[in-house]
């Protein structure tokens, strides 16, 4: 409901967190991922390092309007297009 109709409740927030996460647990398909080698320094900043373990990362969009279309369809349980 507080997504449909568009009115924050008083004290709720709007922010969905992780839904790219969410959605790389399913399909890559709007995202560009690219192999890279990571490390997280004594700062706690994920940094690229040669020695680092691989990692498959998600650097850019390929599509982020469909993404947002679709993760909107997904929420409001419209039928996909």
């Amino acid at each position: 409901r507080h997504w449909l109709d568009g009115r924050p409740e008083e004290g709720r927030s709007s922010i969905l967190f992780d839904t790219v996460a969410v959605h790389l647990a399913h399909s890559t398909r709007f995202l560009a991922l690219e192999d890279l080698r990571l490390r997280v320094d004594n700062q706690g900043f994920t940094r690229r390092d040669p020695a680092g373990a691989l990692t498959r990362a998600a650097l850019r969009w390929i599509d982020l309007p469909c993404f947002q279309a679709d993760l909107v369809r997904r929420l409001t349980g419209e039928a996909a297009v």
